[in-house]
Formats: structure tokens, C-alpha cells, sequence
């Protein structure tokens, strides 16, 4: 199971180590130790010439150098010209130092420094020098371990490490608080939105105006989603109930001719024949909604994407004249075939049975479409801002559903571009644009 921690627990975590690591990269790397070891060997250094020069008067008692001992910790040998000890803070005499190598540099008049291993961890400091008038004294002693050496360093490093962690600890928290502070306004106002309470946007406030750009910004993009949702749902709703009285009417009609027919088995053929008639007609109102409505989803959905050559797509058309040229796009050919075919129908039913239709291609900086001209009567002024709605037509009768001009502007927007309409008695022009390919540009548009 995946381990979860707060926010603050985390940051409390981290800087907890930001402030462990510089001690562990010293104790971890050596450096703590050479450091100390190299204070040894200095300290040693100077401790010897003073023996050395007590020595340089004549040879100091057992009982002083047990007193330096006790005193520095530091064991302390005096030598005679032979290397052989002649006075030593642990009261051996009388022994061979012929083989020590510091010894015998310090007897030639050299000060020699020598580190030894006792044991796997522990490390000890010799240091020889010469005295004057002759022989030697050698010094030695065990540099302290790394944790001992820092305890060692006094109540000023404790304090200062106390009010360290102190302060860490608070930062830690503090971030931790303002940081999840926003987060946490942001998860409720998600949980919100979720359960469908979209007055939620009103929270997102206080987090747009955090200090971290990231908060900030998912607060804005929380905000965006909402008011998309929110739209969103609100056209559902409108969707639905324009659905819900589209489909009442033919399905209301089909259930009283089914009703007429099943209680009156009397009825004359002609009768009977006339009413299947104009039930077969609902049916097939209700088919062409529901195709209409697949269209239409399928085109809010979006489609697939390539390269579509408008020019080509639109002469294909035998019963247009065509002047123009588009080029290449990018989109969905089929969505955009039926999108022109709509147009191009739609001209035609309104426009009675002596229009005339042309398709003019065109390319106007990161837009290519094609406008669709009638010479009609034209649509009144009333009826116009209203031709792109789901469900409105003036052609009832004729069998339409008023989805055609709806599923042209989805077409439109879900290709990065629009429709548009302009009117007057004897021209009717619908303007259809989708985002071009400037790479499929053609010379000339």
C-alpha cells in the first residue's frame, strides 16, 4: 500500500534533512576527522617543542610529564641520544624506540610526524622532535571521535544546533500551512462542483490570489472548467427540453392513431389508410431527428484530422456554380462535405424552384471556406438570428426537422471556425470558414 503523508509532514521531512546533510556529507566523507586529526597533529606539534625545550634543561620527572598527561591527555616520551626512553608519563624506562621511524628522524634533527591504525577505527597521532643538546621527546595521542569532538565544541554549538532545528521545524510547518492552505480551498471547491453546486466558482477567490504561480493557475483553470461545465450543463438542459418537445408531437400523434386504431376495428380503409399514412410520416420525421441529433453529436464531439482540399470537395457539386479558390485544410472531409451539402440543400428548398446557387471558395489570413449565394427571397428579419438554433425551421411541411443549419455551425466551431448569414431580398449568402493549412495554400487565393 502506497504510504500518503500530509503536505506539511512532507516539507517538515525535508528540511529535517536539508539540515542533517551538511553533517552527514562531513562525518560520511571524512572530513570531520581529517579536520580533527590535522588539529591533533598541530596541537602535538606545539605541545612537543615545549617538552622539548623543557627537556633542552635537563630531563623533566615522571611525575611532570604524568601531570601533562593528566592534564592534555597526550602520552609523553623523553629519549636519549640511543632512542632509548628516559622518562615517560606511564613510568616505562629504558625502552628501544630504535624503530620508530619518527624517532629516528627527530634524533637526526628532523621534527617527523607519523599517523598509525589502532584497530579498525581508531587512529593515532606520534609526533618527534629533537632537543637541543641531544636526544628526543615523542608525543602521541588518539585524536577524539567525530561525535565526541563536536559535543566537545561547547553549549554554543548545542544552543545553536537547538535553535536550528527550532526554526526549521517552524519554517517547516509554517510553508507547510500556507502552502496546503490553498490546496486544501481548492480540493473543497472541487468536491463542490463535483456534487453539482457550481455557485463553488465564487471560492476560487482566495486561492487565485495565493503567491505560487502553480496555485494560482490551477485555480484560474478550476475556474475555466467550471464556467465550461456550468455552460455545458446549461445546454444539456436546453437540449434536452428542445428534444423532449420535438419528439412529443409525433410520438403524442402516433399514440392516438395506434389508440384510434386498435378500438375501432370498423373503421373504413380509406380512413385507416389515411392514418397509417401520417403515421408512417411521424416515424419518419422521428428517424431523420434522430439522425440529425447523431450528426449533431458527432460533430460537437469532433472528428478525425486531415488534409481536406476544399476546391476539390466543392466540385463535386454538379447543381453549383463555383468561382474561387480555398486550398487545403485540416479537418474531418466528411463533416465538412456535409456541412457544404447542408448549405447547399438548404438554398435550395427556400429558395424556390428558379434559384440559383453558387459557392464562392475563398482564404482570408488562417481561415478557408466557402460562401454559399442564393438569389431567394430571402429570410426575414424576424427568422434570421434565429437560423442556427436546434429545431427552428419554416419548413415543416416539406418534412424538415431544423437541424440541418444547427449541425453546420458545430461543424464550423469544431473546426476553428464559424458560420455566419447575411440576407436581403434576392441574396442570401451563409459564409462557412474552418481553420486553413497555410502550407496547402494555393497561389492565387
Amino acid at each position: 500500500m502506497r504510504l500518503r503523508f500530509s503536505l506539511r509532514s512532507w516539507l517538515l521531512a525535508f528540511h529535517l534533512a536539508v539540515l542533517a546533510l551538511p553533517l552527514l556529507a562531513l562525518a560520511g566523507t571524512g572530513a570531520i576527522a581529517r579536520m580533527l586529526q590535522e588539529q591533533a597533529r598541530s596541537h602535538l606539534v606545539h605541545e612537543a617543542n615545549v617538552v622539548a625545550t623543557l627537556a633542552a634543561a635537563g630531563t623533566p620527572s615522571e611525575a611532570v610529564l604524568r601531570e601533562i598527561e593528566a592534564t592534555t591527555g597526550i602520552a609523553v616520551e623523553v629519549l636519549d641520544g640511543a632512542a632509548r626512553v628516559a622518562a615517560a608519563s606511564d613510568g616505562s624506562t629504558c625502552e628501544d624506540r630504535s624503530d620508530d621511524d619518527a624517532v629516528v628522524r627527530a634524533l637526526r634533527g628532523e621534527s617527523a610526524v607519523v599517523v598509525t591504525q589502532e584497530g579498525a577505527d581508531l587512529l593515532r597521532v606520534a609526533v618527534a622532535v629533537p632537543v637541543r643538546g641531544g636526544g628526543a621527546v615523542r608525543l602521541s595521542q588518539a585524536p577524539p571521535p567525530t561525535l565526541q569532538a563536536v559535543l566537545h565544541v561547547g553549549n554554543r554549538f548545542v544552543v545553536a544546533a537547538l535553535l536550528a532545528l527550532v526554526a526549521t521545524c517552524a519554517l517547516a510547518l509554517t510553508s507547510g500551512h500556507l502552502l496546503s492552505r490553498s490546496l486544501r480551498s481548492l480540493s473543497r471547491t472541487a468536491r463542490r462542483l463535483g456534487d453539482g453546486a457550481l455557485d463553488a466558482v465564487s471560492d476560487l477567490e482566495r486561492p487565485s490570489r495565493s503567491h505560487l504561480a502553480e496555485v494560482a493557475r490551477l485555480s484560474s483553470d478550476l475556474g475555466t472548467m467550471a464556467e465550461r461545465l456550468k455552460a455545458r450543463l446549461g445546454y444539456i438542459r436546453e437540449f434536452a427540453r428542445s428534444v423532449a418537445h420535438e419528439f412529443r408531437t409525433p410520438i403524442t400523434t402516433l399514440r392516438g392513431t395506434m389508440e384510434l386504431l386498435r378500438d375501432d376495428p370498423e373503421i373504413p380503409p380509406e380512413q385507416r389508410s389515411r392514418f397509417l399514412g401520417n403515421a408512417l410520416q411521424d416515424l419518419d420525421r422521428l428517424d431523420r431527428l434522430v439522425g440529425g441529433l447523431l450528426d449533431l453529436a458527432r460533430a460537437e464531439e469532433g472528428g478525425r484530422r486531415e488534409q481536406v482540399d476544399l476546391d476539390a470537395l466543392v466540385r463535386g457539386f454538379d447543381d453549383v456554380e463555383i468561382a474561387g479558390s480555398a486550398g487545403v485544410v485540416t479537418g474531418d472531409g466528411v463533416q465538412i462535405e456535409t456541412a457544404i451539402r447542408n448549405l447547399v440543400d438548404n438554398a435550395q428548398v427556400h429558395g424556390g424552384d428558379a434559384v440559383h446557387v453558387r459557392a464562392v471558395l475563398w482564404r482570408e489570413g488562417p481561415l478557408a471556406g466557402v460562401d454559399i449565394v442564393d438569389d431567394g427571397p430571402g429570410i426575414s428579419e424576424a427568422n434570421l438570428p434565429r437560423v442556427f438554433d436546434r429545431f427552428f425551421t419554416t419548413g415543416r411541411g416539406r418534412g424538415c426537422v431544423g437541424l440541418g443549419l444547427a449541425l453546420v455551425r458545430a461543424i464550423a466551431r469544431g473546426h476553428g471556425g464559424d458560420v455566419t448569414v447575411e440576407s436581403r431580398p434576392g441574396q442570401t449568402r451563409f459564409r462557412f470558414g474552418v481553420r486553413g493549412n497555410v502550407a496547402g495554400q494555393r497561389a492565387g487565393t
